[in-house]
């Protein structure tokens, strides 16, 4: 749902509960400039994203044993800056 910046105490108050409903995009008149989000949609957002990347790093973990790389051979990569 568009709406624009809150302006004044009722208007923050009804954005926020809207946004327990759907979320609130807070506009300028050039841009969308944020969205407001219930907590449970941003603790179910968090949690989705937190999984993916920990699944990335497993698989990450996974192929570079595979490879034969051992955990002091990882550091040195990763502490490589050139």
């Amino acid at each position: 749902m568009k709406h624009s910046p809150p302006t004044n105490q009722d208007s923050i108050a009804e954005s926020l509960d809207r946004a327990q409903r759907e979320p609130v995009d807070v506009l300028k008149p050039d841009r969308m400039v944020g969205e407001i989000v219930s907590v449970q949609d941003f603790d179910t957002s968090r949690a989705f994203y937190a999984d993916r990347l920990q699944r990335r790093l497993d698989a990450s973990a996974e192929a570079a044993a595979e490879a034969g790389l051992t955990a002091e051979e990882i550091d040195q990569l990763l502490a490589d800056e050139s």
